[in-house]
């Protein structure tokens, strides 16, 4: 770890130690390198070919205009993009999905624009985060399904996003 000097006006300073309260960070230090792994991935993620996740959040009125079925379509139609889909009814005729993706970050995004855009949608939110690559050694791949019956460390400081493959189920 690389030790560094960093010099504040005492107003930035003040506001420094008040995020840190808020945040409950431990020190300063751990802000700053939030700030900075936040600077990283958002520059990761204009890179078109970086492999992300999104987080497709949308709500709609399921009544109307067939869209739980156009959205099934586009899932099915991307299927290997689409990592796992859940749908909650929140009320009578309005319902909210979240959908997850995974790939280059130019296909995810043009299709999680596509899913929280179509008529009907009611509200639509997408978050990209950059997929780290695995930093520990591993004997093996991660391409299996859920059985864990073997023992192996994830102690990875970023999410550890696999790749699997999941049916997809609506109710509706």
């Amino acid at each position: 770890m690389k030790r560094f000097t960093i010099s504040l006006d005492d107003d930035l300073a003040v506001q420094l130690d008040r995020l840190m309260k808020e945040r409950n960070y431990s020190n300063r230090s751990e802000v700053f390198r939030d700030i900075l792994r936040d600077i990283i991935a958002k520059e990761d993620l204009t890179r078109g070919d970086a492999e992300a996740l999104a987080v497709v959040s949308y709500s709609f009125n399921h009544h109307k205009r067939q869209l739980t079925e156009r959205m099934n379509e586009i899932q099915h139609a991307n299927i290997g993009l689409v990592v796992t889909a859940m749908h909650v009814h929140v009320s009578h005729e309005v319902c909210s999905e979240t959908i997850i993706l995974r790939g280059p970050v130019s296909e995810i995004q043009s299709l999680a624009l596509s899913i929280v855009s179509a008529p009907g949608v009611h509200y639509g939110k997408i978050n990209l985060i950059p997929v780290v690559p695995d930093e520990g050694d591993h004997d093996h791949p991660h391409e299996h399904e859920h059985d864990h019956g073997h023992s192996h460390d994830h102690t990875d400081e970023h999410a550890h996003a696999l790749p699997h493959t999941h049916p997809h189920t609506h109710e509706d």
